[in-house]
């Protein structure tokens, strides 16, 4: 048992609360966002705990994206891999890592196009190494997969959810004038962070919890 996340009156929580008001501004996903909102509440708790579950619990990065990754190419294709800044690590769901690569690191027209074979292809992969190690691949079916996505997209969702509009399609290189201008817990900094996020930040919140809602990801509070 794992604590994740951070209390309620701290500087995350209300990085969340920022997005909420912005998707309800949006209304293309305003029918999740009362399970966006459930979620949050819960697993933004200091009193949550993550459960570990087996046979999918593994070794996570927790911060996988892009520019946690290095190639090496090799007549102009990738021959080595190599994942760095392993701060976060844990033993938790493949789940987590997943979805982080694929709603931080992917193009936007590309997820739209191929989000479901992307999963069943990182599947079809995962039981091809299991079976190369001689594992019994029975537990880890697609059927089983998909309840493992059910269970954990939720948690990936919360830390997605800031991730994506502030790390992956926010300003770089760029430092507030003023403290003040990152105090999120004022109405007035979320409502101009809101108005000048990027139509790109705006289209990959909507995509992913249009997606996650529509597949019945976001129905499961464990």
């Amino acid at each position: 048992m794992y604590y994740i996340l951070t209390p309620k009156d701290d500087y995350f929580h209300h990085l969340l609360v920022s997005v909420e008001e912005l998707l309800l501004e949006e209304g293309v996903v305003a029918h999740w966002l009362p399970q966006v909102k459930e979620f949050h509440a819960k697993y933004g708790s200091p009193l949550y705990t993550y459960e570990v579950r087996e046979p999918f619990a593994t070794f996570a990065h927790c911060d996988l994206w892009i520019n946690n990754i290095m190639l090496q190419n090799k007549n102009g294709n990738p021959s080595k891999v190599k994942f760095v800044d392993f701060q976060l690590y844990n033993y938790k769901s493949p789940v987590l890592d997943v979805l982080n690569i694929l709603m931080t690191s992917v193009q936007t027209e590309v997820l739209e196009a191929e989000f479901d074979n992307l999963i069943k292809y990182y599947h079809s992969e995962l039981i091809f190494k299991l079976r190369q190690l001689g594992v019994d691949t029975d537990p880890f079916s697609y059927q089983h997969f998909e309840k493992e996505l059910k269970i954990d997209t939720p948690k990936a969702c919360v830390w997605l959810l800031t991730f994506i509009p502030f790390v992956v399609f926010g300003e770089k290189n760029k430092e507030p004038e003023r403290a003040e201008e990152m105090d999120f817990s004022r109405k007035e900094v979320r409502d101009k962070f809101n108005k000048n996020i990027s139509h790109t930040a705006k289209r990959r919140l909507n995509f992913m919890i249009k997606t996650f809602g529509e597949k019945g990801w976001l129905d499961s509070f464990i």
